[in-house]
């Protein structure tokens, strides 16, 4: 019954008490606020579980104030609603005329000798007043559901209707933010308009200036234009003059192509002798590095199968090449000696024949004439890029040949080094997986711990269920204390339908100002409208004055490049010839002294030619000494590799044992499921039965609240009860079904045996 009143939704008016009629004229006269709620009404007791209908039978007394079947009327009735039917109407609905007259029961003869006879009959009295005040409540519950329903209507026409005038109230503000806009950027374009002009009264200054300054040049650059003129005729004699001179010198210098075309021909015959030596030195190399490759892929193979065995015999590997590296550099060593000193003669011979040819050769040279020196220095130029070429790749041959000497040293000491590494990588690898398996032990240990505190969650998730129970008793004590908030509330909407008054006078205030804003507005455009064609007028003007104006700068700026050109053409005409002059004295110089430079690089591309030859040669041989060798090594590899096959055969046996324990491994952790999983079907077979008894409560608890469940329903259909908490069931692991078994060989067996542990342990 306290839930009468209250609507979450929707906030009441102030409205007539309807139980005002059953109090006296006093109470009456009291505020409206302190008599809405029914909990004030004598026929109900409140208790601390629920609330109870009184009966006649119960020893609370019963004022005598409400004997009356039709109460008299008070000031309250006298009240209006906005937006209600006529008062005469509602009252006639809520007036209650019947009287019924209830028997009363006969005297206790147990009563009349105690000497309470007065209280009997006061409880006899008010019994009648009790069965004809039901009969009000009833009346009254039907009258204050239509009225509730009339006024939840009103209350939503009003929301709508405020709704539309806060829209119209927006859509007033958005057109006078947009109104001071485009007046913002009216001004904004008188204000540029005002700088424009400004701008371009200064340029026409400016021009005007320009102009006069333009008139007074115009003279001094006439008188130099005819110099100008007088000295282009006479550098056009000088160079008619000077192209005979280069047709002359032309055919000079074809005559020395072709003796230098027979030149690079033999140079290029060099070039290819050279690159196929550098091809065959190239493919030396690869077969050496093949061969490396595949003798360290056999040692790694050998060391990661065997054990302390192979150690050994690579210890004795290691002292036999030793000593065939040591006699090997010895040979080098011989043979170097013996190249510098065939280089050293060969260089003495031929430097004295080379000195007695330059000499007859400068005394030629200085017989050629002027001309040729000129036409000789542009031609060497190009072919003296053509020789340092030749002299970077010989020089680049000799840093070959001495980088893979040393490098073969290199690579025979760092083999046996990184074979070494990886023998002592593969045995900790070894030892670090043996330690791994107490880690993995601790582990199960940790998954074991981890299964009792799962059980220590479940046993706190029953305490918050019953946590859970004790705030649903506090939620319906708060539904009790929402009643008095709805007494407030209904003073709120008192306020806030003064505030639509204050609003809707707003309104009309704003619609005024608008009226006149739209007024300054149409005369501001007005305003705009004329300066814009007072504008364009003055823009017209100075169009036209700039456009002649700029045709005449144009004229006299075209006059003055022309001029100018014409005078940067004849400086630069005489800039060449100088420099070309000059140009061919220096080629000359130059021309003498590089051509006596080729013929000594000839010479000695040719010596060079010869050792390089005989340096292959030694090469092949040392090559046939290392074939010798690997064959020899060969032999120790086919006794290793039986000593591998033995190897293996106890390696399956030792995996054939690591199968075994995995099995019963297997075994052990299926039991452990099995009885986690007991536990957890015990706990929730608990958790039911004390869901049944929490249920079974909860049925008794209702009985009391079923007579006044359709009134509730009625007035307040939103009301729900609170639905408990359904417990949440963890997912079981699935147990795996089989697993299946392989005999491996060899590293194969290692591998499977690593996938099974981190498949269990995950």
């Amino acid at each position: 019954m306290s839930n009468f009143f209250r609507d979450n939704n929707i906030v009441f008016k102030p409205r007539r008490n309807i139980f005002s009629k059953l109090r006296n004229p006093k109470d009456g006269e009291s505020d409206v606020s302190n008599s809405s709620s029914i909990m004030d009404n004598p026929f109900f007791n409140k208790t601390d579980d629920s609330m109870k209908i009184s009966t006649p039978n119960d020893k609370q007394p019963i004022p005598k104030d409400i004997m009356r079947s039709t109460p008299t009327s008070s000031p309250i009735r006298n009240l209006r609603v906005e937006n209600m039917e006529p008062e005469g109407e509602e009252e006639g609905e809520l007036e209650i005329t019947e009287v019924r007259e209830v028997t009363l029961p006969a005297l206790d003869p147990l009563l009349k000798n105690t000497g309470k006879e007065e209280e009997y009959s006061e409880l006899a009295a008010n019994t009648t007043v009790n069965a004809s005040s039901n009969d009000v409540l009833l009346e009254a519950f039907t009258n204050t559901q239509r009225i509730c329903s009339k006024l939840k209507l009103e209350l939503q026409r009003q929301q709508q209707k405020n709704g539309q005038q806060k829209e119209q109230i927006d859509q007033y503000k958005s057109e006078i933010s947009n109104m001071s806009d485009k007046i913002g950027s009216h001004r904004n374009l008188l204000t540029l308009l005002e700088e424009q002009m400004k701008a371009l009264k200064q340029n026409k200054s400016e021009t005007d200036i320009l102009i006069s300054e333009l008139s007074s040049n115009y003279t001094t650059l006439s008188n130099k234009v005819k110099t100008s003129t007088a000295e282009c005729e006479s550098l056009k004699s000088t160079l008619h003059q000077q192209k005979s001179y280069q047709k002359n010198l032309e055919l000079t210098i074809q005559q020395k192509k072709k003796e230098l075309d027979y030149l690079k021909k033999e140079l290029d015959n060099c070039s290819g002798q050279l690159s196929e030596e550098k091809i065959k030195y190239n493919e030396l190399l690869q077969q050496i590095t093949t061969s490396k490759t595949e003798i360290t892929a056999t040692f790694r193979e050998l060391f990661a199968k065997n054990g302390t065995e192979v150690i050994t015999n690579i210890e004795d590997l290691q002292n036999r090449i030793s000593t065939s590296t040591s006699s090997i550099e010895d040979r080098i060593k011989e043979h170097s000696v013996d190249i510098k000193n065939t280089l050293v003669v060969d260089f003495n011979t031929n430097k004295e024949f080379i000195l007695t040819e330059l000499d007859k050769q400068n005394n030629i040279f200085t017989e050629l004439t002027l001309e040729t020196k000129e036409i000789i220095g542009n031609e060497t130029k190009k072919m003296f890029k053509g020789f340092t070429d030749v002299n970077t790749a010989l020089t680049e041959m000799k840093s070959i040949f001495n980088k893979a000497s040393d490098q073969s040293e290199e690579l025979i000491k760092t083999s046996f080094d990184l074979n070494k590494k990886s023998l002592e990588e593969a045995v900790s690898g070894l030892a670090s997986d043996i330690q791994n398996i107490p880690k993995i032990l601790s582990t199960l240990d940790q998954k074991i711990a981890s299964a009792a505190n799962y059980e220590s969650q479940i046993n706190s998730l029953k305490e918050q269920l019953q946590s859970v129970m004790l705030q649903k008793t506090e939620v319906v004590s708060l539904l009790k204390s929402k009643d008095h908030e709805i007494e407030e509330l209904n003073t709120k909407i008192f306020l806030k339908t003064h505030e639509l008054d204050e609003l809707s006078s707003k309104d009309e205030r704003l619609q005024n100002e608008l009226i006149t804003e739209k007024r300054l507005r149409e005369s501001s455009e007005n305003d705009l409208s004329q300066l814009k064609k007072e504008s364009d007028e003055t823009t017209a003007s100075l169009h036209s004055k700039l456009s002649a104006k700029t045709e005449i700068a144009s004229l006299l700026e075209k006059e003055l490049e022309t001029s100018k050109q014409e005078l940067q053409t004849a400086n630069r005409t005489n800039n060449q010839i100088n420099e070309e002059l000059q140009a061919f004295k220096s080629k000359i110089d130059t021309l003498q002294q590089q051509f006596q430079k080729v013929n000594v690089e000839l010479v000695q591309s040719k010596a060079k030619e010869l050792e390089l030859e005989e340096i292959n040669r030694s090469l092949k041989e040392q090559f046939d000494e290392l074939e010798t060798t690997s064959n020899q090594t060969s032999g120790s590899v086919i006794k290793l590799n039986d000593k591998i096959h033995q190897l293996e055969k106890d390696k399956s046996s030792l995996n054939l044992e690591k199968l075994s324990l995995l099995d019963k491994i297997d075994e052990l952790e299926n039991k452990l499921k099995g009885t986690n999983n007991q536990k957890r079907t015990s706990v929730v077979f608990d958790h039911l039965k004390q869901k049944n008894n929490g249920n079974n409560t909860k049925s008794n608890e209702d009985d009391a609240f079923a007579l006044s469940s359709d009134d509730l329903e009625l007035t307040n259909p939103e009301f729900s009860l609170i639905k408990p908490i359904e417990p949440c069931r963890m997912p079981s692991k699935l147990v795996k079904s089989s697993r299946r078994k392989k005999l491996l060989l060899s590293d194969d067996m290692e591998e499977s045996s690593r996938l099974k542990r981190s498949k269990r342990f995950k």
